[in-house]
Formats: structure tokens, C-alpha cells, sequence
């Protein structure tokens, strides 16, 4: 399904890991909507962030992406 209304969301402290992140970074690859994306206080690590850089070169609407890592 298209989204054609969300445009920000804050997925923050919701144990988002590596996996998680991996379809989040599939749907940005054809989001064409959100703007902002906070992944705070998730433990994404290196790998998650990488999936996220990776799909940010087909997405040009994201703005804002803010993440802080929980160790």
C-alpha cells in the first residue's frame, strides 16, 4: 500500500534492533511521504544504521532522521 498522509513518525524506545530497522529501511526505499523518521533509544548498532544510509540513496523525501543507540 502507498502512504500518502504520514509524514513524520517517532519510533523511540520500542527495542527496535538491526532486524527491525531492516524493514523500516525497505519501506523508505519507496516512501515518498516521511519527512521525519526518530528511531531514539532503540539498539539499532552499526548494521541497522548501514541498512538505513542504504536506503536513503532512493529516498530523497526524508529530512530528518534522528538516532541515539541504547547499549
Amino acid at each position: 500500500k502507498t502512504n500518502f498522509f504520514l509524514i513524520s513518525i517517532n519510533l523511540s524506545c520500542n527495542n527496535i534492533n538491526h532486524e527491525g530497522v531492516k524493514y523500516i529501511s525497505e519501506c523508505l526505499k519507496v516512501n515518498k511521504t516521511l519527512t521525519n523518521l526518530i528511531l531514539d533509544r532503540n539498539c539499532i548498532g552499526d548494521e541497522g544504521a548501514n541498512y538505513i544510509v542504504e536506503s536513503l540513496k532512493f529516498n530523497n523525501t526524508l529530512s530528518t532522521y534522528f538516532e541515539r543507540d541504547v547499549k
